[in-house]
Protein backbone atom coordinates (compact mmCIF):
# COMPACT_ATOMS: atom_id res chain seq x y z
CA UNK A 1 0.00 0.00 0.00
CA UNK A 2 1.18 3.81 -0.70
CA UNK A 3 0.67 3.77 3.19
CA UNK A 4 1.57 2.56 6.76
CA UNK A 5 0.06 4.04 10.10
CA UNK A 6 -0.38 2.09 13.17
CA UNK A 7 -3.17 3.57 15.88
CA UNK A 8 -2.32 2.72 19.82
CA UNK A 9 -4.67 2.85 21.93
CA UNK A 10 -3.45 2.34 25.95
CA UNK A 11 -6.02 1.33 28.64
CA UNK A 12 -6.18 0.92 32.31
CA UNK A 13 -8.59 -1.85 32.92
CA UNK A 14 -10.55 -4.67 31.41
CA UNK A 15 -14.07 -2.75 30.99
CA UNK A 16 -12.12 -0.26 28.75
CA UNK A 17 -10.75 -3.35 27.13
CA UNK A 18 -14.07 -4.75 26.20
CA UNK A 19 -15.06 -0.89 25.00
CA UNK A 20 -12.35 -0.73 22.74
CA UNK A 21 -12.65 -4.77 21.43
CA UNK A 22 -16.22 -3.57 20.62
CA UNK A 23 -15.57 -0.67 18.72
CA UNK A 24 -12.40 -2.49 16.44
CA UNK A 25 -14.86 -4.87 15.72
CA UNK A 26 -17.43 -2.81 13.88
CA UNK A 27 -14.44 -1.10 12.27
CA UNK A 28 -13.43 -4.53 10.86
CA UNK A 29 -17.25 -4.96 9.73
CA UNK A 30 -17.26 -1.57 7.92
CA UNK A 31 -14.04 -2.18 6.56
CA UNK A 32 -11.71 0.84 8.31
CA UNK A 33 -9.89 -1.48 9.02
CA UNK A 34 -8.36 -4.35 6.89
CA UNK A 35 -5.69 -5.79 9.16
CA UNK A 36 -5.02 -8.07 11.95
CA UNK A 37 -5.20 -6.40 15.38
CA UNK A 38 -3.42 -6.75 18.51
CA UNK A 39 -4.03 -6.29 22.35
CA UNK A 40 -1.66 -7.29 24.84
CA UNK A 41 -1.73 -6.93 28.57
CA UNK A 42 1.53 -4.87 30.02
CA UNK A 43 3.44 -8.68 31.46
CA UNK A 44 3.37 -9.10 27.52
CA UNK A 45 4.96 -6.24 26.39
CA UNK A 46 7.53 -6.06 29.73
CA UNK A 47 8.71 -9.70 28.88
CA UNK A 48 9.60 -8.53 25.37
CA UNK A 49 11.70 -5.98 27.02
CA UNK A 50 13.56 -7.19 29.65
CA UNK A 51 14.13 -9.93 31.40
CA UNK A 52 12.69 -10.95 34.97
CA UNK A 53 14.62 -8.08 37.51
CA UNK A 54 16.32 -10.86 39.82
CA UNK A 55 17.52 -7.82 42.59
CA UNK A 56 13.83 -7.46 43.06
CA UNK A 57 13.89 -11.14 44.69
CA UNK A 58 12.87 -14.51 43.39
CA UNK A 59 9.57 -15.06 41.20
CA UNK A 60 7.08 -14.47 41.33
CA UNK A 61 6.07 -10.97 40.98
CA UNK A 62 2.83 -9.52 42.20
CA UNK A 63 0.50 -7.94 40.40
CA UNK A 64 1.80 -4.56 42.03
CA UNK A 65 5.45 -5.64 40.95
CA UNK A 66 3.73 -5.77 37.70
CA UNK A 67 1.59 -2.30 37.40
CA UNK A 68 4.94 -0.67 39.48
CA UNK A 69 7.47 -1.86 36.23
CA UNK A 70 5.00 -0.87 34.37
CA UNK A 71 4.51 2.08 35.02
CA UNK A 72 8.57 2.60 34.72
CA UNK A 73 8.82 1.63 31.20
CA UNK A 74 5.99 3.53 30.22
CA UNK A 75 3.61 0.82 29.83
CA UNK A 76 0.16 0.90 29.85
CA UNK A 77 -1.99 -1.75 31.91
CA UNK A 78 -3.32 -3.11 28.64
CA UNK A 79 -2.03 -1.94 25.06
CA UNK A 80 -3.55 -2.34 21.48
CA UNK A 81 -3.09 -1.78 18.20
CA UNK A 82 -4.80 -1.20 15.18
CA UNK A 83 -3.33 -0.74 11.04
CA UNK A 84 -4.78 1.76 8.61
CA UNK A 85 -3.35 0.53 4.82
CA UNK A 86 -3.64 2.50 1.78
CA UNK A 87 -3.99 5.51 0.14
CA UNK A 88 -2.44 8.84 1.94
CA UNK A 89 -6.30 9.98 1.98
CA UNK A 90 -7.43 6.80 2.75
CA UNK A 91 -5.54 6.04 5.93
CA UNK A 92 -6.70 10.37 6.90
CA UNK A 93 -10.14 9.83 6.66
CA UNK A 94 -9.85 6.30 8.72
CA UNK A 95 -7.34 7.50 11.28
CA UNK A 96 -9.73 10.52 12.07
CA UNK A 97 -12.62 7.98 12.23
CA UNK A 98 -10.62 5.23 14.53
CA UNK A 99 -9.13 8.11 16.59
CA UNK A 100 -12.54 9.71 17.51
CA UNK A 101 -14.42 6.44 18.54
CA UNK A 102 -11.59 4.85 20.76
CA UNK A 103 -10.80 8.69 22.45
CA UNK A 104 -13.64 7.82 24.35
CA UNK A 105 -12.65 4.51 25.50
CA UNK A 106 -9.07 4.33 25.92
CA UNK A 107 -7.15 6.33 28.32
CA UNK A 108 -4.75 7.45 25.26
CA UNK A 109 -5.05 7.31 21.62
CA UNK A 110 -2.08 7.91 19.46
CA UNK A 111 -1.09 7.13 15.94
CA UNK A 112 2.21 6.25 14.18
CA UNK A 113 3.84 6.20 10.98
CA UNK A 114 7.47 5.00 9.88
CA UNK A 115 9.37 7.98 11.98
CA UNK A 116 8.90 6.09 14.68
CA UNK A 117 11.75 3.91 13.53
CA UNK A 118 14.39 6.66 14.06
CA UNK A 119 13.60 6.86 17.95
CA UNK A 120 13.36 3.35 18.27
CA UNK A 121 16.27 3.24 21.39
CA UNK A 122 14.58 6.87 22.80
CA UNK A 123 12.60 4.65 25.49
CA UNK A 124 11.03 0.77 26.31
CA UNK A 125 7.97 2.80 24.91
CA UNK A 126 9.52 3.29 21.73
CA UNK A 127 10.99 0.61 20.92
CA UNK A 128 7.91 -1.67 21.33
CA UNK A 129 5.83 0.50 19.49
CA UNK A 130 8.25 0.26 16.80
CA UNK A 131 8.82 -3.75 16.53
CA UNK A 132 4.91 -3.68 16.50
CA UNK A 133 5.39 -0.79 13.28
CA UNK A 134 8.12 -3.18 12.12
CA UNK A 135 5.56 -6.27 11.84
CA UNK A 136 2.43 -4.28 10.00
CA UNK A 137 4.89 -2.82 7.30
CA UNK A 138 6.53 -6.42 6.02
CA UNK A 139 9.50 -6.30 7.76
CA UNK A 140 10.24 -9.71 10.06
CA UNK A 141 10.36 -9.16 14.39
CA UNK A 142 10.54 -12.18 16.61
CA UNK A 143 9.51 -13.04 20.15
CA UNK A 144 12.16 -15.37 20.82
CA UNK A 145 13.29 -13.09 23.72
CA UNK A 146 10.19 -13.37 25.70
CA UNK A 147 11.19 -17.21 26.12
CA UNK A 148 14.21 -16.06 28.32
CA UNK A 149 11.73 -13.91 30.74
CA UNK A 150 12.96 -16.05 33.62
CA UNK A 151 16.66 -17.28 32.76
CA UNK A 152 19.20 -15.86 35.12
CA UNK A 153 21.79 -15.64 32.41
CA UNK A 154 21.50 -13.01 29.50
CA UNK A 155 19.34 -14.22 26.11
CA UNK A 156 22.49 -15.53 23.86
CA UNK A 157 23.32 -13.86 20.59
CA UNK A 158 22.22 -16.81 18.83
CA UNK A 159 18.99 -18.48 21.20
CA UNK A 160 18.51 -22.10 21.13
CA UNK A 161 15.45 -22.66 23.45
CA UNK A 162 16.08 -26.45 24.06
CA UNK A 163 19.66 -26.02 24.38
CA UNK A 164 19.24 -23.21 26.76
CA UNK A 165 16.83 -25.04 29.18
CA UNK A 166 14.08 -22.15 28.18
CA UNK A 167 10.53 -23.36 29.45
CA UNK A 168 7.32 -21.61 27.38
CA UNK A 169 4.16 -22.67 26.63
CA UNK A 170 1.14 -20.85 25.03
CA UNK A 171 -2.57 -22.17 26.14
CA UNK A 172 -4.63 -20.65 23.39
CA UNK A 173 -8.73 -19.86 22.39
CA UNK A 174 -10.80 -18.49 20.18
CA UNK A 175 -13.20 -16.56 21.19
CA UNK A 176 -16.17 -13.98 19.50
CA UNK A 177 -15.10 -10.98 18.69
CA UNK A 178 -16.76 -9.41 21.37
CA UNK A 179 -15.71 -7.27 24.50
CA UNK A 180 -17.73 -9.45 27.57
CA UNK A 181 -16.02 -12.44 25.72
CA UNK A 182 -12.40 -11.22 25.61
CA UNK A 183 -12.35 -9.61 28.80
CA UNK A 184 -13.93 -12.44 30.44
CA UNK A 185 -11.29 -14.74 28.84
CA UNK A 186 -8.35 -12.63 29.40
CA UNK A 187 -9.47 -12.26 33.51
CA UNK A 188 -9.70 -15.97 33.96
CA UNK A 189 -6.49 -16.15 32.09
CA UNK A 190 -4.67 -14.08 34.43
CA UNK A 191 -6.15 -15.61 37.98
CA UNK A 192 -5.05 -19.07 37.03
CA UNK A 193 -1.65 -18.17 35.61
CA UNK A 194 -1.30 -15.47 38.77
CA UNK A 195 -2.62 -18.18 41.50
CA UNK A 196 0.06 -21.18 39.96
CA UNK A 197 3.13 -18.63 40.60
CA UNK A 198 3.62 -17.08 36.24
CA UNK A 199 3.08 -13.88 35.36
CA UNK A 200 0.75 -13.46 33.33
CA UNK A 201 1.56 -12.45 29.77
CA UNK A 202 -1.63 -12.32 27.55
CA UNK A 203 -2.59 -10.98 24.33
CA UNK A 204 -5.02 -11.29 21.80
CA UNK A 205 -5.00 -11.22 18.03
CA UNK A 206 -7.73 -10.12 15.48
CA UNK A 207 -6.86 -11.86 12.14
CA UNK A 208 -11.21 -12.45 11.14
CA UNK A 209 -13.66 -10.12 11.61
CA UNK A 210 -16.02 -11.91 14.06
CA UNK A 211 -13.20 -13.91 15.98
CA UNK A 212 -10.32 -13.14 18.24
CA UNK A 213 -7.51 -15.85 18.99
CA UNK A 214 -6.45 -15.42 23.02
CA UNK A 215 -2.49 -16.31 23.67
CA UNK A 216 -1.65 -16.94 26.98
CA UNK A 217 1.50 -17.76 27.99
CA UNK A 218 3.82 -18.25 30.77
CA UNK A 219 8.17 -18.65 30.64
CA UNK A 220 10.05 -20.40 33.51
CA UNK A 221 13.24 -22.11 33.83
CA UNK A 222 13.77 -25.82 33.02
CA UNK A 223 16.69 -26.31 34.96
CA UNK A 224 14.30 -25.61 38.43
CA UNK A 225 13.62 -28.92 39.23
CA UNK A 226 9.97 -29.43 38.77
CA UNK A 227 8.87 -26.70 36.79
CA UNK A 228 7.67 -28.94 33.76
CA UNK A 229 5.45 -30.44 36.12
CA UNK A 230 3.92 -27.17 37.72
CA UNK A 231 3.85 -25.41 34.47
CA UNK A 232 1.65 -28.21 33.08
CA UNK A 233 -0.38 -27.93 35.97
CA UNK A 234 -1.22 -24.53 35.00
CA UNK A 235 -2.09 -25.13 31.68
CA UNK A 236 -4.23 -27.66 32.39
CA UNK A 237 -6.41 -26.20 34.72
CA UNK A 238 -6.32 -23.19 32.61
CA UNK A 239 -7.63 -25.06 29.25
CA UNK A 240 -10.12 -26.55 30.91
CA UNK A 241 -11.40 -23.59 32.51
CA UNK A 242 -11.83 -21.60 28.98
CA UNK A 243 -13.15 -24.82 27.08
CA UNK A 244 -15.74 -24.78 29.82
CA UNK A 245 -16.51 -21.03 28.99
CA UNK A 246 -16.98 -22.35 25.51
CA UNK A 247 -13.68 -20.34 24.85
CA UNK A 248 -11.67 -24.00 22.86
CA UNK A 249 -8.06 -24.19 21.72
CA UNK A 250 -7.71 -22.72 18.01
CA UNK A 251 -4.61 -24.71 18.08
CA UNK A 252 -2.70 -27.18 20.58
CA UNK A 253 1.32 -27.44 21.53
CA UNK A 254 3.24 -30.95 21.21
CA UNK A 255 2.62 -30.65 24.88
CA UNK A 256 -1.09 -30.47 24.72
CA UNK A 257 -2.22 -32.97 22.23
CA UNK A 258 -4.61 -34.94 24.48
CA UNK A 259 -7.35 -32.23 24.56
CA UNK A 260 -8.17 -33.99 21.18
CA UNK A 261 -9.25 -36.61 23.28
CA UNK A 262 -12.46 -33.99 24.36
CA UNK A 263 -13.34 -33.02 20.76
CA UNK A 264 -16.45 -34.49 19.83
CA UNK A 265 -16.48 -37.99 17.66
CA UNK A 266 -18.14 -36.83 14.44
CA UNK A 267 -15.41 -34.17 14.61
CA UNK A 268 -12.59 -36.47 15.39
CA UNK A 269 -13.65 -39.23 13.09
CA UNK A 270 -13.65 -36.16 10.06
CA UNK A 271 -10.33 -35.37 10.27
CA UNK A 272 -9.17 -39.01 10.77
CA UNK A 273 -10.68 -39.33 7.38
CA UNK A 274 -9.17 -36.45 5.79
CA UNK A 275 -5.52 -37.43 7.41
CA UNK A 276 -6.13 -41.04 5.70
CA UNK A 277 -6.88 -39.65 2.29
CA UNK A 278 -4.23 -37.03 2.08
CA UNK A 279 -1.64 -38.75 4.17
CA UNK A 280 -2.36 -42.52 4.35
CA UNK A 281 1.24 -43.72 5.20
CA UNK A 282 0.71 -40.91 8.26
CA UNK A 283 4.29 -39.37 7.40
CA UNK A 284 3.16 -36.37 8.60
CA UNK A 285 3.34 -35.17 11.96
CA UNK A 286 2.08 -38.34 13.35
CA UNK A 287 0.34 -38.24 16.37
CA UNK A 288 -0.40 -34.57 16.32
CA UNK A 289 -4.45 -33.84 16.19
CA UNK A 290 -5.66 -37.55 14.93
Amino acid sequence: PERVETVMFEMDDLDSVAACCDAVRRFRLDGTIRGTFWIGNHWRVVTVLQQFPWEQGDPPLSAADGDTLARQLGIARWTGFVPLYGSAARVAVDRRAVRAELRGKARRVTCFDDRILEHADASPRDRFVSSLYQAYSGRLVTGLPRAYWRKHTPIPDEPDPDRDRVGFIFCTAALPLRGADVAEASAVAEAVIERHGYEPAINCIGTRDRVVQLLASIAYDREVPGTDERAMTCYSELAAKLTGLGFTPFRLGVHSMAEMDKAESNYTSVLRAIKAALDPGSILAPGHYV
